[in-house]
């Protein structure tokens, strides 16, 4: 089975270690157009299901070799036929029950969005309205119908289904599948107590107590109605049954007293960038150094920090700067948003 997992650009080699533990045996093939996707080709016998860091998880209807994108085109409108879809049990793995009301037929070459001739997409159009019975929509589609075309001049066709249950995160908030590839970084244990003491919404801190089991979590910002939100969100299901190792507190990354020396085993947040405040260099180098001198003070020595952060944030200089025994251990350029930024992961030594 093939499937094509996209993710923020930059998460590619977390990705690739994440597919190959999850998926044992199966290969990777990245993509050449950019930096946020790639093919994955599944054991049959591995079960398979949508990765919880994967931004996008689609199956990979048919492959095929094109001298170019309108030859592409040309070689799926002949394709066609009621073995198209390859298996019963494909469109089942891919619907999972799911009842389609709409689709569209969407198309690239090499990357860029690109139109198919009129003929060949009405045909193509009228192939998945006899099957699905269901019309196109391009508005709203349950489903995608994708023919990408890749400058090795291999086609692929792939069925991008839309999650109705999927929500905006608040402004400001990291995408799920992002909080997800960020606490990936940091090596989940058991016995886990984790802080993110720049919390916001609370995605890190939630994300982390859906993952599996830890011994404590410690949530905290220095905005206190952001904390009482979280605290509010504590006492609904699925997270009621966690609260009692769940700890909201009002308080300042900069200055964590309230923990003894050694406590923590792992930091995991999003801090400030210094776009919502604005900071200018000296004053960004400022609040990290202090951060990291905290942090550095509550973690146990062989404790990590995994941070995202601006990728113009001065991390170096100011692990320097704080005088507690860092090692960086892992460094990603990504993107988020958009926006530039940098996932690292220091450790005390």
């Amino acid at each position: 089975m093939l499937y094509r997992i996209t993710f923020p650009a930059g998460f590619e080699p977390l990705v690739t270690t994440l597919i190959r533990r999850d998926f044992p045996g199966s290969t990777i093939e990245g993509s050449q157009e950019d930096r946020s996707s790639c093919i994955v080709e599944i054991p049959q016998t591995i079960p398979v299901k949508k990765p919880a860091y994967a931004q996008g998880w689609a199956p990979v209807l048919d492959s095929f070799a094109a001298p170019s994108f309108l030859g592409a085109c040309e070689i799926l409108s002949h394709r066609l036929s009621p073995e198209f879809l390859r298996t019963k049990e494909l469109m089942n793995r891919a619907q999972k029950g799911y009842s389609i009301r709409s689709f569209v037929v969407r198309s690239f070459d090499r990357g860029q969005p690109t139109a198919m001739p009129l003929g060949v997409r009405k045909k193509v159009e009228r192939y998945f309205i006899q099957l699905w019975k269901t019309l196109p929509d391009s508005q709203r589609p349950d489903l995608e119908v994708i023919l990408h075309f890749r400058s090795d001049h291999r086609a692929q066709v792939i069925l991008q289904q839309r999650d109705r249950r999927e929500t905006e995160p608040p402004k400001g908030a990291l995408p799920p599948s992002t909080t997800r590839l960020v606490l990936e970084l940091s090596e989940p244990q058991g016995d886990d107590i984790l802080l993110d003491p720049f919390m916001g919404s609370g995605s890190i801190p939630l994300e982390r107590a859906r993952m599996g089991p830890f011994s404590m979590i410690f949530a905290g910002d220095r905005d206190g109605a952001l904390v009482e939100s979280f605290k509010k969100k504590l006492g609904e299901p699925p997270w009621n049954s966690k609260r009692r190792t769940i700890f909201p507190k009002v308080l300042d990354g900069l200055d964590l007293r309230g923990f003894e020396e050694g406590f923590l085993t792992k930091i995991v947040t999003d801090p400030p960038w210094g776009h919502w405040e604005p900071m200018d260099d000296g004053a960004l180098r400022r609040f990290y150094t202090q951060f990291f001198k905290e942090a550095g003070r509550t973690l146990r020595t062989g404790g990590s920090m995994v941070a995202l952060t601006g990728r113009e944030i001065p991390i170096e200089p100011a692990m320097e700067d704080s005088e507690a025994p860092w090692k960086l251990e892992e460094n990603f350029e990504v993107l988020i948003s958009g926006r530039k930024a940098r996932l690292v992961k220091i450790r005390k030594i």
